[in-house]
């Protein structure tokens, strides 16, 4: 996580700042008895003394695909579920128009 955050923060505002991500990633545990209520998550970030729990994976993820899987349209994307970085299914255009309506 420490690559995440940018050289000029000082140590203080690092590690608020990866505090917050690993509070973060509490929150989006796949099961939801695993996440903390609103309440805990307040305690957690008004409390640094608080030592928190190894976050385990998230229910999903959304990130870069690496350059070695790249289809030759472009259009693949990676999902991550409980099982892994999986292939999903590719990046699709609709031909949806979008109109501002204003009431009489």
């Amino acid at each position: 996580m420490p690559q995440m955050l940018h050289r000029s923060l000082d140590e203080f505002a690092r590690s608020q700042a990866l505090r917050c991500i690993h509070i973060g990633l509490l929150c989006v545990q796949p099961e939801p008895d695993d996440r903390p209520d609103i309440s805990a998550v307040v305690f957690m970030l008004t409390r640094d003394s608080i030592e928190l729990q190894p976050p385990g994976q998230p229910a999903f993820f959304f990130g870069r695909e690496s350059p070695s899987a790249l289809r030759l349209d472009g259009q693949s994307s990676y999902v991550y579920h409980r099982d892994g970085f999986k292939l999903g299914q590719g990046v699709s255009v609709n031909g949806v128009t979008l109109s501002e309506l204003y009431p009489r």
